[in-house]
């Protein structure tokens, strides 16, 4: 059953929101409606598409990778059954009577966890307890009603380095995701953009998912016609003229 939640202004300029695709970000909204009162809901792209995006024709399984690839979502696994997990959900929605739920609840103890992670039941209970605290982009919760000082991050982001040639890593990447394009190219139009890019504007906490989202959205290009290929086309038509 569909619920209803809250979104806070801070939501749309969430370092990690913002480097997701708008349809990804559609998504990851629509799920808060139908994920359950612990933020857990069955990882099955086909519902979730049906519940989401119930009149377009669009693939959600790439979607729920971009959502858990920069964060937002957790897989986890029970009894060889898959699920998701949206972070933070419980300290950013106020649930005065949460609902029973079918589905099973994940024993996440370390919420720092890798969030490319599938976790399973055999190692929930290995993992260190260790929680940290998480931006609030999803609602209204108790903390916001008592809030506490809170130091200020350190981790501003940087500018691109000038230097930097094309990490193995950025290339392997690019290779992978989009092997219809030259990494060097892509790289060298990556390096233009934003050394040139002014003031904050050029300033990122994270250059390699800067990088990822660059690579992703490139389009593909395709080679003019050679001459020879026009000349053949025009003697084609004109032929016993």
């Amino acid at each position: 059953m569909a619920r209803q939640r809250m979104i806070k202004p801070d939501f749309w300029a969430d370092e990690a929101l913002i480097e997701c695709s708008m349809s990804a970000r559609l998504l990851f909204i629509g799920m808060w409606n139908f994920a359950d009162d612990f933020g857990n809901l069955q990882r099955s792209a086909k519902k979730i598409k049906m519940q989401v995006f119930p009149a377009d024709a669009i693939d959600c399984e790439p979607l729920i990778n971009e959502l858990i690839t920069h964060g937002l979502l957790i897989a986890y696994s029970v009894s060889n059954d898959k699920y998701l997990n949206i972070k933070g959900f419980l300290k950013h929605q106020t649930i005065n009577r949460p609902s029973s739920s079918s589905i099973p609840k994940p024993k996440f103890i370390d919420y720092s966890v890798s969030n490319q992670e599938l976790i399973s039941e055999q190692d929930m209970s290995t993992q260190p307890e260790e929680k940290r605290k998480e931006k609030n982009i999803y609602g209204d919760s108790d903390e916001s009603k008592n809030p506490t000082p809170q130091k200020k991050s350190s981790n501003r982001g940087s500018r691109f380095d000038e230097g930097l040639a094309l990490p193995e890593s950025w290339r392997a990447y690019c290779v992978e995701r989009r092997p219809d394009l030259n990494p060097e190219s892509v790289f060298e139009d990556f390096r233009e953009h934003w050394l040139s890019a002014p003031g904050q504007k050029g300033v990122k906490t994270d250059w390699s998912l800067t990088w990822q989202t660059w690579v992703r959205k490139q389009f593909t290009q395709k080679p003019a016609p050679s001459k020879t290929t026009a000349t053949n086309i025009f003697e084609a038509r004109h032929a016993g003229r």
